[in-house]
Order: structure tokens, then sequence, then C-alpha cells
């Protein structure tokens, strides 16, 4: 988490920020016995670098994100495919 923080605010501190689409939302049900029970989510997002390349990314636990939703990201540029949602644009 920590580190994650850290991203974050190296990627605030950047100023830089992208249009993500959400294209894939997958669920997946932990097995009985784990101390956390439930399901949880991963949404895969993509946007286009400023480069040209097509950055794919990944993040864990956005319930209100569904597939084809637009957020906004913050991205470090030398590491896009590292972007971190900050706000769903519905």
């Amino acid at each position: 988490m920590a580190r994650h923080r850290r991203h974050l605010e190296a990627a605030r501190a950047s100023g830089v920020t992208a249009q993500a689409r959400c294209v894939r939302v997958k669920v997946v049900r932990q097995p009985e016995g784990f101390e956390v029970m439930g399901t949880t989510r991963y949404q895969t997002y993509e946007f286009t670098a400023p480069d040209g390349r097509l950055v794919r990314f990944e993040e864990i636990g956005r319930p209100e994100t569904a597939e084809g939703d637009v957020v906004t990201v913050y991205y470090d540029p030398a590491r896009p495919e590292r972007a971190t949602v900050f706000g769903p644009r519905r």
C-alpha cells in the first residue's frame, strides 16, 4: 500500500492526467477459508500515452466502474502502465 501511495503522489506531482476506458471487469469469488470472504473485482483500463502506444493497466476494487466507463487517471509519463484511477466519469 505504501508503494501505491508513493506512486500516486509522484504521478500527482507530475500533474499528468489522461482519460482511460474500462475494457474488462473480472469478479473473483474467494474460496472458503480465506480471512476476507466475498468477491474481488479487477478492472482493466486502457488509454493512449503521448508517444502513441496503447497502455493497459489493472486496478482492484472499484465497484462503481463498469465496462465502457471512462475514468480520469494520474500517470507518470515514464511508467504510464502504472496509472492510478482517481475518479469515474460517466
